[in-house]
């Protein structure tokens, strides 16, 4: 039998799995959703109306910039995983605009116009290209 260290109100007591509580003094913690917007948890930075970070896959990450046009954003990507782009039906959204500079045309713009609806738009089509490469129907 594996003992482990848990708290208790009066201190610590070997032998229980799971912590446990005892007393009226034990508090209630609730755990909502953060405040703080995706995209900032990301990395993302603000300047103007330009918003710089990276766009974040579990396949990679590559840098990116949105433009806010005051309910219309211009999205770019910088070096994308072309490879994988162009087998994807995604490939279509890309328009290349120099070497590494491509820019994103989102079908539809988000409806709640937010800079994080947008950067998480484009993370999901960019794990869409990497998964319908390696065979899978997940997107």
């Amino acid at each position: 039998m594996v003992k482990r260290l848990v708290t208790t109100r009066v201190g610590w007591k070997f032998g229980h799995a799971l912590p446990v509580a005892t007393g009226a003094n034990q508090s209630k913690v609730r755990v909502g959703p953060s405040s703080t917007p995706y995209h900032v948890e990301r990395g993302w930075t603000q300047k103007g109306r330009t918003y710089k970070g990276h766009f974040r896959t579990r396949f990679g990450a590559w840098p990116g910039k949105i433009v806010d046009y005051g309910g219309f954003h211009e999205v770019f990507i910088f070096k994308p995983p072309m490879k994988q782009i162009r087998n994807d039906p995604y490939h279509i959204c890309f328009y290349r605009l120099s070497k590494d500079t491509y820019r994103i045309n989102l079908a539809l713009q988000p409806s709640d116009n937010e800079v994080s609806s947008i950067v998480l738009k484009v993370e999901a089509y960019l794990s869409h290209c990497f998964t319908k490469t390696q065979g899978s129907n997940n997107a």
